[in-house]
């Protein structure tokens, strides 16, 4: 018996020493005191003390909270089945308002805040600006397209022109070249005829006819190559004051779909018709977000009235508890977890509790140890409100 007796001492002893460690309180054997030190030593003991009252009234403060919390958790789940369904029923609707809500908070807008503002600069006429401005692009297009077209053209008559002109110079150079080997056989022939007498009657008619037949063809294609290169000049006469038309055209037109599309800020009509679209979203998502957040008000506060008639200590912070009003298992988690912490401010409490008793110990024997010193220990106390 005195064996155990014993042992529950010494473990007693151990448990005061474990709990002096981790409140930092030093033993008289640690703790070696001279004038020096007196006052920082009962300084020490009396920021100790008031340091832990303050700590067990912020303790005891929560834990009338947390109390009141645990309380407000069985009024609920016992309140009257009409009221208990109404209040359900209320919940409900909050829940399902509250997921509308994220899902619309979550949608990304394709569309920044300049755009935006830029499109709702123009509301009213941007449906039918689409439109215009459409009309616009595919008239420059095809503008486009006729001067592609033009200046196709004007590289055929050039080509043309270029192929006649080579035509020409080329019908000169035959005819010098012909009539030099005509003169050349007439000469050949004469000088036969004289010198040797021999009759070439039909070679020279057959040349004179030849040489017949070859101008009249030289003039022929002379003639038809000088109407091709007239007829080009003509065509590309024609053609260079139908491209400066067009182009006047063109230039007008861009200059009036430029406008247009810095008056947007955007690059094209597909680009300002999506633009259109996500602002229209947008605002869609907006004005849903805004109803649906009147709604999830106007529940809310239907909510909190019937906690507030059912007598609930705090009906605001169910407004942020509305799973547990619907679902039982999430109020007996919360009921858990209000239970684990009422205990941690159980031990709380009781760890400071202990800490005064030790540091009051601690004053007790100083002034046992020091009569002397009564004074200052009255003046610490005093300083820090502290009643031993």
């Amino acid at each position: 018996m005195g064996l155990f007796h014993r042992k529950k001492k010494k473990n007693e002893t151990e448990e005061n020493k474990e709990f002096n460690e981790a409140a930092g309180i030093k033993t008289e054997s640690e703790l070696v005191l001279s004038e020096d030190n007196h006052k920082e030593y009962i300084r020490s003991a009396c920021e100790s003390i008031s340091r832990a009252k303050g700590e067990i009234l912020a303790a005891k403060e929560e834990y009338s909270e947390v109390n009141n919390y645990l309380n407000d958790t069985e009024m609920i789940e016992d309140l009257p089945d009409d009221k208990g369904a109404e209040l359900k029923e209320t919940a409900d609707h909050m829940l399902s308002l509250k997921i509308d809500l994220d899902s619309l908070d979550k949608k990304k807008a394709n569309i920044s805040q300049f755009q935006y503002q830029s499109i709702m600069r123009y509301e009213d006429e941007i449906p039918k600006g689409i439109e215009k401005m459409k009309k616009d692009e595919n008239y420059l297009n095809l503008i486009k397209g006729d001067l592609m077209k033009l200046s196709d053209e004007h590289e055929k008559i050039s080509r043309d022109t270029k192929e006649e002109n080579e035509r020409r110079h080329f019908l000169r150079r035959f005819s010098v070249f012909a009539s030099a080997v005509i003169i050349v056989m007439l000469i050949v022939y004469f000088t036969l005829y004289v010198v040797y007498e021999i009759d070439l009657t039909n070679a020279f008619i057959f040349t004179i006819g030849g040489a017949m037949l070859m101008i009249i063809y030289l003039f022929f294609e002379s003639e038809r190559n000088k109407k091709a290169i007239q007829l080009n000049a003509a065509k590309m006469k024609k053609l260079v004051n139908l491209t400066n038309t067009v182009k006047i055209k063109y230039v007008n037109q861009a200059n009036a779909v430029d406008f247009v599309r810095d008056k947007y800020n955007v690059n094209s009509a597909d680009e300002l018709e999506y633009l259109w679209g996500e602002y229209v979203q947008m605002k869609d998502d907006e004005g849903k977000k805004r109803k649906t957040s009147a709604t999830y008000d106007f529940y809310s506060s239907k909510l909190t009235d019937i906690l507030k008639e059912a007598r609930i200590n705090d009906p605001d912070i169910w407004l942020y508890q509305v799973n547990a009003i619907v679902d039982h298992k999430e109020m007996v988690e919360i009921r858990h977890r209000l239970n684990v912490r009422r205990q941690k401010i159980r031990e709380t409490i009781e760890l400071n509790t202990k800490l005064i008793e030790a540091e009051t110990a601690k004053i007790h024997k100083f002034r046992s140890d020091f009569p002397d010193e009564k004074g200052l220990v009255n003046t610490m106390m005093d300083t820090y409100r502290i009643l031993v």
